[in-house]
């Protein structure tokens, strides 16, 4: 029980390092893991048992709620293949990219509801490709630069992500 904090975010579910998942099997996993871990198996133990009962379990919290991300996910598993990551504060170089996002942040200004359900689909739309860019990626991780166009498609993957959550807020 105590090397289960040693334990990578995929490992605690026993599962492979791999972006795509099938998030209904992670949620098992996770339901698994808790019935194992849960402080309240351990409530006659010792504190110190008690206490490693709540780190594993709050590791197995994190560890889902990583995973099922698609973005911290992707994050996860660059880290796992080795790959250091840009400072957050490093920009996007894509000027198309950038230029879909001004017109996207106006859409979001002026649009009624009926406009922001029709841009929250694109944008939706938007996130699924780069989900989908972003599996392929870490799948040809291999490939040299594949693992820089990871990281690029996941940061973008952010914008869209406050992007939604704005225009949810709106609606």
């Amino acid at each position: 029980m105590s090397d289960f904090l040693n334990k990578n975010y995929f490992e605690v579910f026993d599962i492979p390092v791999e972006y795509t998942l099938d998030l209904s099997s992670l949620r098992d996993r996770f339901r698994e893991v808790q019935r194992v871990v849960h402080p309240d198996k351990f409530s006659s133990e010792s504190s110190q048992v008690q206490r490693l009962a709540a780190q594993n379990a709050a590791h197995a919290n994190q560890a889902f709620q990583t995973l099922k991300d698609p973005i911290t996910r992707g994050f996860c598993v660059l880290t796992l293949l080795g790959y250091r990551c840009a400072d957050e504060s490093e920009t996007i170089n894509d000027s198309v990219f950038l230029m879909r996002q001004i017109d996207f942040r106006e859409r979001l200004e002026v649009g009624g509801e009926e406009a922001l359900l029709a841009l929250l689909s694109e944008v939706e739309l938007e996130l699924g490709s780069l989900q989908q860019q972003v599996a392929v990626c870490l799948k040809a991780h291999a490939v040299e630069g594949q693992l820089n166009q990871a990281e690029s498609l996941l940061k973008k993957m952010q914008f869209y992500n406050r992007l939604v959550e704005e225009i949810e807020s709106k609606i």
